[in-house]
């Protein structure tokens, strides 16, 4: 063969293997890259990280992480070290953190339907683990309610809670009486309650609310579960726990970027809602209740106290909120199209008793049954 014909024949090897490269991407490559895709996720959190609800995304989290076997990795954000208080709605339909918690008390005017389930002194709402199962039951039902979150780009994993809300003060307030002129820290909901019983709310966001005291600018606290009051040492300056029958402290969400969301694999998708599922059934319950009551165990050695009210008293203050604050909720509803709030209400408070018995020892019980007189 001349070395013309050599020289074509090799400049056809040539171009045969440079179009097989570039082919290659499109086909055997680029599917082994997207099954190795590593999906890397910010949890973005407002608040402490030795506290109720990040005890247990914590725990979830991590078990979404193992059992990816490390296509999914997360890493966490605590005390606003990435958005404060009050940014984390924005941050997450925008796409500046993949995963946050979104307490509904500092979002009223983005999450009205949410508020439904966000309750003071109603009958039949107090268990924390009752009401978790309740809310993401109730999400599932209500589009209206899903469309809150994914209109605003927003995918829930599972809704939660930082369990029972106790008030915290230098000395034990033990009747509805007792509060009244008091300036006690609070917020969403809980602000309106606390004015029909004549208190003063003052909204301070978590983090701030140790300086708060020691300035003197409040004289107690509400929505505080142990948990927090444990991690944040405010057992120094308000070792007094009051259960005061309130019911659940901060229903919320915690929630995903939906855009990532929508393109995870079927696979990967499928680990979150397995995980979801596990905490409904029964592992939110032994993660919170085992948190709360290590928290006990531990104010106690710091020297706090649990008080609760007596029966009349819890009951006094029901007649005072209740049925006035779902009232004005349903009529406010009402206002913004949402017709069927009369229908979530009562849907809400059927499954708070179909989903019932409470298995959860609150933080009051469990002090008793440990450390009360024998």
């Amino acid at each position: 063969m001349s070395f013309k014909g050599r020289f074509k024949k090799m400049s056809l090897w040539l171009t045969v293997l440079v179009a097989a490269a570039l082919l290659v991407p499109l086909f055997g490559a680029g599917a082994a890259s997207a099954a190795d895709k590593v999906y890397r996720m910010k949890y973005d959190f407002y608040n402490v990280e030795k506290c109720e609800p990040a005890v247990v995304d914590r725990w979830a989290l991590d078990e979404v992480m193992k059992r990816s076997k490390g296509k999914i990795k997360v890493k966490y954000y605590w005390m606003g070290a990435l958005h404060k208080t009050g940014e984390h709605w924005a941050a997450v339909r925008d796409g500046l953190s993949e995963i946050s918690f979104i307490n509904f008390g500092y979002y009223m005017p983005q999450t009205p339907i949410s508020r439904g389930v966000e309750w003071s002194w109603k009958k039949g709402a107090y268990h924390p683990d009752v009401h978790m199962r309740m809310m993401n039951k109730l999400y599932e039902e209500f589009p209206e309610w899903q469309k809150e979150f994914e209109s605003q780009n927003m995918k829930v994993l599972w809704f939660t809670n930082w369990g029972p809300a106790l008030f915290s003060f230098k000395k034990p307030y033990l009747t509805v009486d007792s509060l009244k002129g008091l300036r006690i820290r609070s917020y969403g909901v809980a602000a309106d309650a606390l004015k029909a019983l004549d208190a003063v709310p003052v909204p301070i966001a978590a983090p701030e609310i140790y300086t708060s005291l020691q300035r003197g600018m409040i004289d107690g606290l509400l929505m505080i579960p142990v948990g927090f009051i444990w991690a944040t040492h405010l057992e120094r300056i308000v070792p007094d726990v009051v259960e005061a029958g309130y019911g659940v402290c901060g229903p919320s969400a915690v929630v995903m970027n939906k855009k990532l969301w929508d393109s995870l694999p079927a696979d990967l998708k499928k680990i979150f809602m397995d995980v979801r599922a596990e905490l409904i059934n029964g592992k939110w319950n032994q993660i919170m209740q085992t948190f709360e009551h290590k928290a006990v165990d531990n104010l106690v050695k710091k020297g706090a106290k649990f008080y609760k009210w007596n029966d009349a008293e819890i009951a006094k203050a029901n007649k005072i909120v209740q049925p006035a604050e779902v009232d004005s909720w349903i009529a406010e509803m009402n206002g913004l199209g949402f017709k069927r709030a009369k229908e979530f209400q009562e849907r809400a408070t059927q499954l708070l008793q179909e989903m019932g018995p409470s298995t959860f020892i609150g933080p009051y019980e469990y002090y008793q049954k440990k450390y009360g007189k024998k």
